[in-house]
């Protein structure tokens, strides 16, 4: 019996940075900088190790700030992602298979991520292809780069070849991201296609496919 393994937890979308907190932060650091040199003069006895001390945090506040400030300004990168069959709605035994993963890009933040795929009764070729890093036998990593030429709703779309093990009676696909954060994550959480046998015609049938939203 063909059975599909467990999707991933879903992911969850979280609010886009704001750089508004740091620039807080910033502006608080500077004036109590300000308020220090003006009300106490000792404070400009740059020589003295307390003194030095204090132009350390306080310079150390300004830098965090302005950098977090300026990555928050940035954006962020999010995707949509799909598989799409070259072969639909049939796939055949005995044979070099494949399909497309395609991310379609929203928020286009320069970053590079992986998305995996795990699969069942599926075998992907063992050597590292161009388009993709094996993890195991039914599983691989798939890169993908958002440059600073992407533009809203830009595709990428990479081709995966498989074999279908034999004497199986479907078999499926499972793409979720390798990695989430504040600023890199999907616009849903598992895309999983499914595949049975059709005794009739001797070929591989669609039989589902499911994207799950956050």
């Amino acid at each position: 019996m063909f059975t599909a393994d467990p999707f991933p937890t879903t992911l969850q979308i979280v609010a886009p940075p704001s750089p508004l907190p740091y620039f807080l932060l910033f502006l608080t650091a500077l004036i109590i900088a300000i308020i220090l040199f003006i009300r106490f003069p000792s404070f400009k006895k740059y020589r003295m190790k307390r003194n030095i001390l204090i132009y350390l945090l306080v310079a150390i506040a300004l830098v965090f700030s302005t950098f977090q400030a300026y990555e928050a300004s940035r954006g962020r990168t999010v995707y949509e992602y799909y598989v799409t069959d070259n072969s639909y709605p049939h796939f055949y035994p005995l044979q070099t298979n494949n399909f497309n993963l395609t991310c379609k890009f929203i928020e286009c933040r320069p970053a590079s991520f992986y998305m995996v795929i795990n699969s069942v009764n599926v075998s992907f070729p063992a050597q590292p292809q161009e388009t993709y890093i094996p993890v195991n036998s039914t599983a691989i990593k798939v890169l993908f780069k958002v440059s600073e030429n992407t533009s809203f709703m830009d595709k990428e779309t990479k081709t995966i070849f498989f074999s279908i093990d034999e004497n199986v009676t479907g078999f499926s696909f499972c793409a979720y991201p390798e990695t989430v954060s504040n600023t890199l994550f999907p616009a849903g959480s598992t895309y999983s296609v499914e595949y049975v046998w059709n005794g009739l015609e001797n070929y591989y049938d669609a039989s589902s496919t499911c994207m799950v939203q956050p």
